[in-house]
């Protein structure tokens, strides 16, 4: 059966307002009761389901959102060969809360991670659940230390299929899951992969290849000597969190021009496309498995990100960096969907569309039937299966995201060099978090100034896509509207972090060692 999941404000309105904030997880019936002659027959389930989600991407770096990219080869393919969701939008530029969205088709007031590294509750049914309950074998290559088997992100999957790696083409495990799916009409399969390799601080292991196969993109770094490239990088690896979270007192104490301070962003967005050109290798390396095996019309392909970085910018707070500010390039993410054998034909979604939107709609793509989710608004995702295909119309869809929670009491012990940022956020609260709602293109967001007021920003994406000219005008009949849906966004969020807060009987700033040894692994403390 074709799944329905009705969470959007308007399908689910009467449990809206009789649940508000209904945090316990419970199977709240809020979908459309389907009889057989409304059963969807016409496509069969695919036998490989595969949701390979990276970290820290920017779709500016991507082809096929950036027509002027020509190092992502392998993604500009996979686009012309399914759907690419042009205005897609994460929850949060922290890992653990963007990937608990991914997987549980909710925001944090449905799944409860308001930071991380945080474990998910058993309460809380994610994809994988749903797909192995179907009949599915399911796997997971588990490689990323917020997002991993060991905090709960692969619930239903069994011990023995996860991978405590990242996901490539050549990999046995998999090439033995390509051939039983090839083999055996009967099995299916769902692999769910998370990893990154294009995290700050940036690995230069991978420039030299570049910068040979594309040297176009390294035209600035020929009239720079060798020296200048390694000192440059090397003062980066050695300072990153200075530059990335207290970047005017640093730039002023090396004593740098704006000049030198140019030609050190550009070197340092050189590495990372470098990076991204290697992750397109790594996924074209997958896709190509798949194909070669005869699967592609069987095989439902997702490739998504959970957030992607501030990079250089002089209107930006923070660079290099996510999880404390909204930045487009953080928040806005890529989303491609090929499944062929699902009725769902190569083109672009314009849309709106949000993290919390993937699970339902790989479901729905699917023909599994999931748990409906508690009601809980604009927290609970849409299945877009239905308009992937040409059935419904497109729906309007308000995007939210915010910030993540920090352990600050950590940070200010083992990273007393971001300054700036404790500026702003001076305990681990919920009240200081930020928030943002995109509403077609424009944007508002609610943050908090370094005197403490809080204040309201708007911005036109489509004609000032990196932000740069607040047009928020308390007037505007939109803005008006928009500052309300805000507000009681921010005041969702609080309250579900008091309820589940209470559930985990901890504070975000009381971090085990295990903890400390997860937020190493990705370089965010000493």
């Amino acid at each position: 059966m074709r799944s329905r999941w009705m969470g959007s404000a308007a399908l689910c309105k009467p449990l809206v307002a009789i649940l508000a904030l209904s945090l316990a997880g419970s199977a709240w019936a809020c979908r459309g009761a389907s009889s057989p002659e409304e059963e969807d027959v016409r496509f069969p389930q695919p036998r490989l389901v595969l949701l390979y989600a990276t970290c820290t991407l920017n779709t500016s770096f991507l082809s096929p959102y950036n027509p002027e990219v020509g190092y992502t080869p392998r993604l500009a393919w996979l686009a012309g060969d399914g759907q690419v969701f042009t205005r897609h939008r994460t929850e949060a530029g922290m890992s653990g809360v963007s990937f608990a969205s991914i997987l549980t088709g909710g925001q944090a007031p449905l799944h409860g991670v308001f930071s991380h590294p945080r474990e998910l509750f058993d309460s809380v049914e994610v994809i994988s659940e749903a797909f192995v309950r179907e009949g599915y074998e399911g796997f997971f290559w588990s490689g990323h230390g917020m997002a991993s088997a060991e905090l709960n992100y692969g619930q239903g999957i069994p011990p023995e299929n996860v991978i405590p790696d990242i996901l490539r083409g050549g990999d046995e495990r998999f090439q033995e899951i390509l051939t039983r799916v090839a083999d055996d009409p009967d099995y299916r399969a769902f692999v769910f992969a998370n990893f990154t390799i294009t995290h700050s601080p940036y690995q230069n292991t991978h420039l030299e290849t570049f910068c040979e196969a594309h040297p176009a993109e390294c035209d600035f770094l020929e009239g720079m000597p060798d020296e200048w490239i390694r000192e440059q990088y090397r003062l980066f690896q050695d300072s990153y969190r200075s530059f990335q979270f207290n970047f005017p007192e640093t730039v002023a104490g090396l004593g740098w021009s704006d000049q030198e301070v140019d030609d050190f962003a550009r070197l340092l967005e050189i590495v990372y496309r470098s990076n991204v050109y290697w992750l397109d290798r790594m996924f074209g390396r997958v896709v190509r498995f798949i194909d070669d095996a005869g699967l592609r019309d069987e095989a439902l392909l997702v490739f998504t990100a959970d957030h992607g970085e501030s990079m250089y910018s002089p209107s930006d707070l923070f660079h290099w960096s996510h999880g404390s500010s909204l930045e487009a390039e953080v928040v806005d993410v890529p989303l491609i969907i090929r499944a062929p054998g699902q009725g769902v034909a190569p083109g672009r979604i314009e849309f709106v569309t949000r993290s919390a939107d993937i699970y339902p709609t790989i479901a729905g793509l699917a023909g599994v039937e999931i748990r409906a989710q508690a009601a809980l608004g604009p927290a609970v995702g849409v299945d877009l299966s239905g308009v992937m295909r040409g059935d419904e119309p497109a729906p309007a869809l308000d995007a939210y995201s915010h910030t993540g929670i920090w352990p600050t009491k950590s940070l200010r012990r083992h990273a007393p060099d971001m300054k700036l940022f404790f500026e702003y956020f001076s305990e681990a609260s919920i009240e200081q978090t930020w928030v943002a709602l995109r509403e077609g293109d424009v944007v508002l967001k609610y943050r908090r100034g370094l005197e403490g007021e809080w204040r309201f920003e708007a911005f036109d994406l489509a004609a000032d896509p990196t932000e740069d000219q607040d047009i928020y005008d308390p007037a505007n009949p939109l803005h008006r509207s928009m500052v309300e849906r805000l507000r009681r966004y921010k005041v969702d969020l609080m309250n579900a972090y008091a309820e589940w807060q209470t559930r985990r009987g901890t504070d975000d700033d009381g971090l085990s060692e295990e903890d400390l040894r997860r937020l190493r692994s990705l370089g965010y403390i000493q």
